[in-house]
């Protein structure tokens, strides 16, 4: 019985929700999420900058928390190989930040590598760039670049 009354209640709570601005699949088709490689020619990893934007999609102001003092991260992957992952290369304060967003307001992390990246020479080839809010709920946007 509380079963029950436990899956009501979550049924509830979700269909009392205007928006879920986070259920989108990661598919690269969530309109909160815009990924945009703004480099001109890539080389070696360190030369990769791209702007991830992200917006407020919902009807309410919104503030979006995390556990550190890092609030985006991303990929970068040639294939299935992943070559290089923020969450494991920058160091990140143990301390709570947030940032709120009126609705249809957006927020613009610049995704730099000049600090982190390898300095060998890429493959030619096409790779993928993909960005993340640090939360648990957050999907995922990509872009391709190509490597010549």
């Amino acid at each position: 019985m509380r079963s029950l009354v436990l899956l009501f209640s979550i049924l509830f709570f979700f269909s009392s929700c205007d928006e879920l601005p986070f259920l989108s699949a990661g598919s690269g088709t969530n309109d909160a999420m815009k990924l945009k490689v703004t480099a001109d020619n890539i080389e070696v990893m360190q030369h990769i900058e791209a702007d991830f934007i992200f917006t407020n999609v919902t009807n309410k102001k919104v503030e979006y928390g995390f556990p550190s003092s890092c609030q985006h991260g991303f990929k970068v992957k040639k294939g299935d190989e992943v070559l290089f992952n923020s969450q494991y290369a920058y160091a990140c304060l143990t301390v709570v930040t947030s940032f709120e967003l009126a609705p249809g307001e957006s927020k613009t992390f610049k995704i730099d590598l000049s600090n982190g990246g390898d300095y060998e020479y890429l493959e030619s080839g096409i790779y993928t760039l993909e960005a993340f809010l640090l939360t648990e709920d957050s999907d995922t946007v990509s872009t391709t670049f190509e490597v010549e």
